[in-house]
């Protein structure tokens, strides 16, 4: 083996021993997103919000959840109205569509209740879930969500998974889904394909990374913020 070839080859294994060592934290990384979670979920707050999804609404892929989008929403919102916020965000690491509208979803009434909801869900769906499978499932769900929910499209798969054609066809079902019910449309796909580099990825080059999710709480945001707008000009 020359110099150059083993250099090479070391630095290929150093290179493999330090992803393996970032995806090890990433799986650990969910049961300590959870926690936090649950600690939030019994912090008081006059305005209250509402996180349904996967793991991206987690915050997986942040070393810490405070840099996911649902907590830079949180965030947002408490330094826009000046009101505490109480975040209940009951997303699930690994969901789909289908696991959303079963386990995560209180009685319509209860979801009324909320003065925001938030729905980012479908990552799973494009690696589990057959087009017309999400298409039911996704459908039903809406169903059961206010008119005040922020419902996201899929991002722009641009790392590890790339399906472009499902993702198309999957997005084509939820934009249709929310402008039937009502629902407020977050483009994600627009601006994290625009946005689109490796650098916005995590180690295992599917979940967002810190500024990865900065993309994801723009989009949010940009719709939530329009939204109160609309809001304060109508009362």
């Amino acid at each position: 083996m020359t110099g150059i070839t083993k250099l090479l080859f070391n630095g290929t294994l150093l290179a493999g021993a330090v992803e393996s060592i970032a995806l090890v934290e990433i799986l650990y990384s969910v049961k300590r997103h959870q926690e936090f979670w649950k600690r939030e979920s019994t912090a008081f707050g006059s305005f209250s919000y509402l996180a349904l999804g996967d793991s991206t609404a987690q915050g997986i892929g942040s070393f810490d959840p405070k840099r996911g989008y649902v907590y830079g929403i949180k965030s947002a919102l408490e330094e826009t109205l000046g009101l505490s916020v109480h975040c209940m965000n009951v997303s699930v690491s690994g969901a789909t569509t289908k696991d959303v509208l079963i386990n995560q979803m209180p009685n319509k009434q209860d979801v009324e209740t909320y003065d925001l909801v938030t729905l980012g869900i479908g990552g799973n769906d494009v690696l589990k879930t057959s087009i017309d499978e999400f298409e039911r499932d996704f459908t039903n769900l809406l169903k059961v969500l206010p008119s005040h929910c922020y419902v996201s499209n899929l991002p722009y798969f641009g790392g590890r998974v790339r399906k472009p054609s499902k993702v198309e066809a999957m997005n084509k079902v939820i934009e249709d889904s929310v402008k039937g019910v009502g629902c407020n449309l977050v483009d994600l796909y627009r601006i994290t394909k625009t946005m689109n580099s490796v650098l916005m990825y995590s180690a295992d080059m599917f979940h967002p990374n810190a500024r990865g999710y900065d993309l994801w709480h723009r989009a949010f945001w940009t719709e939530i913020r329009d939204g109160l707008v609309r809001h304060s000009r109508a009362v």
